[in-house]
């Protein structure tokens, strides 16, 4: 069963590089709004779902007791335990209520300034910003994220196609014979 879980992880990382379904489909290209979102990020060109590669190196296999990269007599399993993984494969709708981040420390020191008016020289306390290791005050920057709603269209890289069976057979038959023989 490790060599039939070795080779569904393979075929599922060929469906990774050749963006397709288990049944050769290709997937669904990105919205354009997610394109313009990466090239800004600085993640474009780039593959679907692998924008960082963490659900693409998540694959793994499991036994029936659950132990990872093995697998027993009878059975292997072939998943992820990515939670945006199943949005992914099986595509839906994502809805986002309007909230409050606080994400961001802002750090500054006053400092004396002034500047010249139409009434003469003004001398005030101005706030600078400073680099994150200057000794002065921090606040904490806010900011109101809105409500959305994110369709994700199905993307299916899991699961298991007439190859994928037909070498599985081709394995068991070959592990079959060999010890009958």
């Amino acid at each position: 069963m490790d060599e039939i879980g070795d080779m569904l992880m393979a075929s599922i990382a060929l469906r990774f590089i050749t963006e397709t379904d288990p049944d050769g489909n290709p997937w669904k290209p990105l919205a354009p709004a997610t394109i313009e979102d990466r090239k800004k990020k600085g993640y474009w060109p780039g593959q679907m779902l692998t924008r960082s590669g963490r659900l693409r190196s998540s694959i793994t296999r499991r036994n029936a007791d659950g132990f990872f990269c093995k697998a027993d007599a009878t059975s292997v399993t072939v998943g992820t335990n990515v939670e945006y993984a199943a949005i992914h494969q099986h595509g839906g709708t994502i809805e986002r209520h309007a909230h409050t981040l606080l994400n961001k420390f802002l750090h500054f020191r006053e400092v004396d300034a002034g500047a010249v008016s139409n009434l003469g020289p003004v001398k005030y306390r101005a706030k600078r910003f400073t680099k994150e290791n200057d000794k002065g005050k921090v606040a904490m920057a806010r900011r109101v994220v809105g409500a959305a709603r994110f369709t994700i269209p199905a993307r299916p890289f899991a699961g298991i196609n007439g190859s994928d069976e037909t070498a599985a057979v081709a394995i068991l038959r070959k592990h079959l014979l060999g010890t009958v023989g």
